[in-house]
């Protein structure tokens, strides 16, 4: 028995009238996700590339994940102007009174120590991941093509979508 048919037949076997989402209802609409560690994990489409998507249950309801799914449906359709909030927060974070931010460099990509404009770095920083939580709240997680050694750009998003921080990590 497949997993999509084990959570199918699970689903089924509810009483409860509360809908059940799962992996098999997710297919259709945001490509595929599988059962990994109490979470659903997968892909979507997004910006023209894929993009690795964790979903998260709602707390003390094994295996539910509507919220999450529904978060992530009605974000996947404004991927450009998530991108570009997300890209644009960073920036002004982390630039100085200039426009320039200064980065790191690394000597695995062979990126020199120096600054870069708000604009070079908008360009350069791309999504890497994304979590989503039943609350509504989404974690980013974005590359920063080694303008910090091996280091990512973090955001956090509130349940009313706005942008609470964003941190180097890594």
């Amino acid at each position: 028995m497949s997993l999509i048919q084990w959570l199918r037949s699970k689903s089924a076997a509810k009483t409860e009238p509360k809908k059940r989402t799962f992996a098999a209802d997710i297919d259709d609409e945001l490509d595929y996700f599988c059962l990994r560690k109490g979470s659903l994990e997968g892909e979507i489409h997004w910006l023209e590339a894929p993009l690795s998507v964790s979903l998260f249950p709602e707390e003390n309801a094994s295996m539910d994940y509507g919220r999450s799914t529904q978060r992530l449906k009605a974000i996947a359709g404004d991927a450009e102007e998530w991108d570009r909030r997300l890209k644009t927060f960073a920036a002004d974070q982390m630039a100085d009174a200039r426009g320039l931010i200064a980065v790191w460099g690394s000597e695995d990509t062979g990126e020199k120590p120096g600054e870069v404009t708000k604009e070079v770095f908008m360009q350069r920083i791309a999504p890497g991941f994304l979590w989503v939580y039943p609350d509504g709240s989404l974690y980013f997680n974005y590359d920063a093509d080694g303008m910090f050694t091996d280091h990512a750009i973090g955001f956090t998003v509130d349940a009313q979508n706005r942008i609470q921080n964003c941190r180097l990590e890594g």
